[in-house]
Order: structure tokens, then sequence, then C-alpha cells
């Protein structure tokens, strides 16, 4: 009995002592964490900030900084809802890199914190759900919008948008029932005229999938005129276009594909107009413009199949988080013995202060690269929209090449023919005017240069003789900050800048 007692003692107090080791542990781990857990709090709460204002934080590396800082044991009892947040965040900058596959991983890690801020916790499902329906998998984005919904309980604008995409699944899933239950406690709320606008665009989708296209498009045209956003618009033209396609009115439907071609993001969207227009130019027997539209479209297709295999990606992970939101049983024990070896470990560990000062340039070392990778991606894919930007401008001039015909009366007035640039080509004149400080005569040498005038017209045009007007030309180049020879490349990037 004594000898019994004896050894329930020694135990206990062995387990004490060990408990004591961890627990100096963790002391130490903190206090040597307290500078970095401000920094990393301060980024937080610096991309809150941004977020209000639909900014990201460019700097994905810091973000990779933010998250290692919290993602510790001490972290998921203390900063849990900063992690979740700093999560959410990287996820963003990983969709606007569009790199969906990596954003949903990201997403999946807030949405498994559990935010205490109801807002993120409605964001990451509405975010989860937008990638599903990108892939056509309405049932999985249906799911995420509802628990979004639940988050939004108390903010009547969010809620109110979330009604709406919810029932834009029930009508892809052809639960038009459903979807118009969802529409109806949708429509007792009056926020602006974009969001009734998006109340008609899945009205208007309904009657589509049906077939009904008269029904579809008389929606579509009781909102042609509302003020929205350029996305949102470019995706009732795409209906609208739609519509006009299978009623066998191509000829009415061009002005919107072309809307959606110049406006429009959306590979998608850009390749179904490319098409329409490709269809209206056989059919006019044109064979350039059928030409023209084909390589076009191929581009488009090119963006489409990639931005396609990245959604179809992130929504394989999406799935089996629905099938598996939590980390097995065994993967949480098997968790909280690491933490509590790691614990041990880590105040044994960080004596050594030149195997941590190694650590540390090695961590620095593998994010400056992964920073310069992901800038380096961003650059590319700036690049690629500039040079689609470029193409579009090019054959915009084309179009309107005839308007601006040597001899045409336009050319009788400055002024007339400054307003016809402008309208044609995005203000460039007067923006040209306004940053440069130039004279009317300078504007119509940048004029001519961008029309890709023959040397001799552009000196008739300019009133200058043709021996005398390279140096004009080559003097104003300088004032822009160009040569003689790129003057026009210039000017057409001019323009893409500001569209």
């Amino acid at each position: 009995m004594i000898i019994n007692s004896f050894a329930h003692t020694t135990m206990l107090l062995r387990l004490k002592h060990i408990c004591n080791i961890v627990l100096v542990a963790l002391l130490v781990m903190s206090c040597t964490s307290c500078a970095r857990w401000r920094e990393a709090k301060a980024v937080v709460s610096e991309a809150d900030s941004l977020l209000v204002h639909g900014e990201i934080i460019e700097d994905t590396a810091l973000l990779a900084a933010t998250i290692n800082t919290f993602n510790g044991p001490l972290g998921y009892v203390f900063a849990r809802n900063d992690l979740s947040k700093a999560y959410y965040h990287m996820a963003r900058n990983f969709y606007h890199a569009h790199d969906y596959a990596t954003a949903a991983d990201y997403y999946i890690l807030c949405d498994r914190l559990k935010p205490s801020d109801p807002m993120y916790k409605g964001r990451v499902n509405s975010c989860m759900g937008f990638l599903c329906k990108q892939d056509s998998c309405f049932a999985e984005a249906l799911e995420f919008y509802e628990r979004a919904n639940e988050a939004f309980v108390n903010d009547e604008r969010r809620y109110a948008n979330g009604l709406v995409s919810i029932a834009e699944q029930y009508v892809c899933l052809k639960e038009y029932a459903k979807a118009d239950s969802v529409l109806q406690l949708a429509s007792q709320y009056n926020i602006d005229s974009a969001y009734y606008a998006r109340m008609v665009d899945v009205q208007a989708l309904a009657s589509y999938n049906q077939q009904d296209y008269d029904s579809a498009l008389m929606y579509l045209m009781k909102i042609e005129h509302y003020p929205r956003n350029m996305g949102a618009k470019c995706y009732s033209y795409h209906l609208i276009v739609q519509c006009l396609y299978y009623m066998d009115q191509i000829d009415v439907s061009i002005p919107y594909a072309e809307y959606i071609i110049a406006n429009s993001h959306q590979a998608g969207l850009k390749s179904n107009a490319y098409y329409v227009l490709i269809n209206h130019a056989e059919k006019c027997g044109n064979i350039s413009e059928v030409a023209k539209y084909s390589y076009l479209r191929e581009d488009a297709d090119r963006r489409l199949r990639y931005v396609t295999e990245s959604y179809a990606e992130a929504t394989i992970r999406l799935k089996d988080y629905i099938r598996h939101p939590h980390p097995s049983l065994y993967l949480w024990i098997g968790a909280g013995f690491v933490i509590l070896m790691g614990g041990v470990g880590v105040w044994i560990y960080r004596r050594k202060s030149k195997q941590v000062a190694a650590e540390k340039q090695q961590m620095e070392a593998e994010l400056q690269t992964w920073k310069e990778n992901i800038l380096q991606k961003l650059d590319r894919d700036k690049e690629d929209i500039m040079n689609e930007k470029r193409m579009i401008i090019r054959n915009i001039i084309m179009e309107y090449a005839d308007e601006f015909a040597i001899g045409k009366s336009v050319w009788n007035k400055d002024k007339d023919v400054f307003r016809l640039a402008d309208s044609c080509f995005g203000f460039v004149i007067h923006r040209l005017k306004h940053k440069y400080n130039l004279r009317n005569s300078e504007l119509k040498i940048c004029l001519v240069v961008l029309l890709d005038f023959p040397t001799k017209d552009c000196a008739k045009m300019t009133s200058y003789t043709e021996k005398g007007y390279p140096t004009i030309k080559r003097r104003l180049a300088e004032r822009l900050g160009t040569s003689s020879g790129e003057m026009r490349d210039f000017l057409i990037d001019f323009i893409a800048k500001i569209i």
C-alpha cells in the first residue's frame, strides 16, 4: 500500500516537472516572438484597411512571413482571428494573380479557423462559391453562398446580394421554382440600381436557359442603360448576344459583341463575342474580317483554357473540403503531440543562436525567391493585358481610318478633328494636351502619327514642308520622352494605359 502510494506520488511529480518545462518553453517562445507578432498584426491591419477600398497588399512575401509568425501553437490560441485574416488576404493575392487553385487552398485554411468576424466568414465562403460557379459546379457554389449568407444576416447589402447569388445557382441547377422564391425574398430589399439589375439578369438567365429568348431580351432591355460596373454590363450584353444569335438576329447583336470585346476581361465572354463576329463576317462574305476575328478568338481561347484549368483545379480542392471540412481525429491527435513535443524542442533549439540565424537567413532567401517569382508572374500577366489592349487599339484605328481619310471635311477645323479623335480613341487629344501642354499644331502631328499617315501626307496635313516636318516631329517626340521612330508605339501605349 505504501509502495503504491509512493509510486503514484513519484509519477505525479514527474508529470508536474514535464508540465513546468512545457510552460517555460511556451513562455520563452512568447517573449521572443512579441516583436514579430506586433509587426505581423500591423500587416493584417494594413490589409484590412486596403480591403475596404478593394485593394490588396502586393507584397505576397510579407503576407507569407505574417502567416509563418502566427502559424504555431500560440498563434492558434492567441492570434487565431489574425491568422485566418492573413490566410484570406493571401488567397486574394493568388486570385488576382489568376492562380485560383492556390487561392482555394488559402480560402480553405481561412474558413477552417472559423474567423470570428462575420464579414470575413461571409466573404471567404462567397469567394469559394464564386470559384465553384466559374467551373459550373453550381451545387457546391450554392452551398458556399448559403453559408456566406448565414454570416451576412446582419449586413443588409451583402445579405441581399447573397440572395441573388443563391437564386442564380438555382437557375443554373434548373430549379426555377426555388429561384423564383429566393428572388421574391430578394425583391423586398431596395439597395440600388445595380442590385436591381442583378436580379433582372438572373430572371433573364432563367428565361434564356428555358429557350424563351423573347422574355430574356425583354428583361435585359429593361436594364440596358442602368449604371453598373463594366463586368456586370458585359455579362448582360453577353446574354443579349446569345439570345439574338439563337433568334437568327446576328446583325442586331454586333454592337453588343463589339462592346464585350472592347471592355470585358473575361476570356469566355470575348471568345463567344468573336464567334458571333466571325459568323457575321462569313454571312457578309468579308474574308479578311473572318481571318482577323478567328485569330483574335484563338488568342482568347488560349487564355480561356488556362483559366478553365485553374478553376477546375480549385473546385477539386473545394469539393474535397465540403466532404472533409475538418482534419481527421488522428491528425488532431498527431498535431497535439507535435505541438507538445515541439514546445520542448523549440526551448532547447533556440539556445543554438547560430543555427537560428542560419535558419532565418535561409527563410529570407526563400521568401525573396518566392516574392520575385510572384512579381515576375504579375509582370507577365500585366504585359499580356497590355499587348491585348495594344491589339484592340490598332484594330480600332483601322476601323476608323476612313473617318480620318485625307480630304475629309473633318480636317477643315482643328476642333472638329480633335473631337472626333477623342470620341474614337479614348480622349487621347484631351489627355495629351493637358499632360504635355501641347499646341494645336503639335496635337495634329500626334494624330497623323497615330493614324500612320505617310511622311508626305503628314507634312501636308500639318501645314509643314516635307523637308521640315521630320525635324518638327523629332523635337515633339523628345518633348514626349520618346523618339521619332517610336512615337506611334508611344501614343498607342498612352491610350492603352487610360482604358
